[in-house]
């Protein structure tokens, strides 16, 4: 069978589970605060920080300063909804971020450069915390 024979059926199946979700093209921030309400939950896997990274800074389509993630930061600190955040540690989000709940992970990175170990870290705001969401992943 050639590969593309099952692009209809595979289509269907993505159009199915993408069902009511909204996908933008904007500003983060923008939408974030367009579509803040308490049972919002926002997934957040920004640009990791520059110096947190192991090989050379420019690794993203669109990057962030340090003033970027520290304003992003100050956004999702003022959210009514919960907030989970992923990336490496640092000391930026662990000072604003202290009152958050923090859970570490190894995970595998092989981002063209050759595999190795980091840790990631998932920073999970008091409200999401406070749900069942995450009860298995503390």
């Amino acid at each position: 069978m050639h590969v593309w024979a099952s692009v209809p059926e595979k289509l269907a199946q993505f159009g199915h589970r993408l069902r009511g979700v909204l996908i933008e093209n904007r500003p983060a921030l923008r939408v974030i605060c367009d579509h803040d309400t308490p049972s919002t939950l926002f997934y957040v896997d920004p640009p990791y920080v520059h110096d947190t990274r192991k090989m050379g800074s420019a690794c993203y389509r669109h990057e962030m300063s340090d003033d970027d993630h520290r304003e992003l930061l100050e956004v999702l600190l003022a959210v009514e909804g919960m907030v989970v955040l992923s990336g490496y540690p640092h000391p930026l989000y662990d000072a604003m971020l202290a009152r958050w709940e923090r859970v570490e992970t190894s995970a595998t990175m092989a981002a063209g450069r050759g595999a190795g170990i980091r840790t990631e870290v998932l920073w999970i705001s008091p409200r999401a915390s406070r749900t069942d969401l995450f009860r298995t992943v503390a």
